[in-house]
């Protein structure tokens, strides 16, 4: 099936089958007079022909101007641990908006990007959550890799969580919530969560290594970091007077609490060999999943408005 991209440019289409059909209207009524007026073919037979290949020159560009695409479907093989679950956590409030410098990757952009490069490495079931003050899922645990790069890239934003009642960051919500999104019965959990620690100190909690949990606490910012405002075109007005928190000592203190691991942005290394020493070995299974892939067909319907004028110019040299 054919989709447009601008499908309200198709309203060009009735115009142009309105005038096509007025056009030909008058020069059945008014053949010689129209003929001679446009300096047309006097053969009527050519002059229609003429009269055809520009009004499927200009439905073809009409049909460019609204960016048909289809959406194929393809099938491919997936490997993964199954015996483990990946959940990647990320901390969308508004400090991870901060930057080092004006039109740097914002703390959330690195998050991101790590977590991408992270995913290279893997092989297991991963989801994707997002947490303010409250944990939620943007996809629960799945094997698919393209969908959870998706999700990666268009769900998670700032604010993607609104805040609930606390109205600041908890990472506690963490240890409260986060059973609600592994399987039932899932023998290996990990959780990953890239944050700036912008945030009070958590309550004590009990160790989630206890209860089977590994978590990764990857400490996102520095110090001189700030939030730089930006017109709607992307133009920088200016710098937020104050610097936007960077706290290690809560992310450690919170990775200790936890029974789990602090790790910085910069030892990106270290994160995926510890990620590898708790994957689990079993149960390595191979199913088949299905990819969405998106097909222009602009470059044809211009290819097909230059033919036909193309055409047309032909038809109208002198004989």
């Amino acid at each position: 099936m054919i989709n447009f991209l601008f499908p309200e440019r198709l309203f060009l289409l009735p115009f142009l089958v309105l005038v096509f059909s007025v056009l030909v209207f008058i020069t059945w009524r008014h053949e010689q007079e129209v003929l001679t007026s446009f300096r047309l073919s006097a053969k009527k037979t050519v002059f229609i022909t003429e009269l055809i290949i520009i009004f499927f020159a200009v439905l073809f560009l009409v049909l460019t101007l609204a960016r048909p695409y289809i959406v194929s479907k393809e099938r491919y093989k997936i490997r993964f641990t199954d015996d483990t679950a990946l959940l990647m956590v990320f901390d969308v409030s508004l400090s991870m908006l901060a930057q080092e410098k004006p039109y740097a990757d914002t703390r959330l952009d690195r998050a991101k990007k790590m977590a991408q490069e992270i995913l290279k490495y893997t092989e297991v079931k991963t989801g994707i959550c997002g947490f303010t003050d409250n944990l939620m899922a943007h996809l629960l645990p799945t094997a698919d890799l393209a969908s959870v790069m998706e999700v990666l890239n268009q769900t998670v934003v700032i604010a993607s969580v609104p805040f609930g009642y606390y109205k600041q960051g908890r990472l506690e919500a963490i240890a409260e919530q986060y059973s609600n999104f592994f399987p039932e019965n899932q023998k290996n959990k990990i959780i990953i969560v890239f944050t700036d620690g912008d945030m009070p100190a958590p309550k004590e909690t009990s160790s989630l290594r206890e209860k089977g949990v590994i978590v990764f606490l990857v400490g996102i910012g520095s110090q001189k970091e700030r939030i730089y405002d930006y017109d709607e075109n992307g133009k920088l007005i200016g710098p937020r007077p104050v610097a936007i928190n960077f706290r290690k000592e809560i992310l450690k203190k919170t990775a200790n609490m936890f029974g789990g691991y602090y790790i910085s942005e910069e030892d990106i290394d270290s994160i995926i060999r510890e990620l590898k020493k708790n994957v689990g070995k079993e149960g390595m299974v191979e199913e088949t999943a299905l990819a969405h892939k998106i097909v222009e067909l602009t470059p044809l319907t211009t290819l097909a408005t230059f033919a036909m004028l193309m055409v047309f110019l032909y038809l109208r040299r002198p004989r």
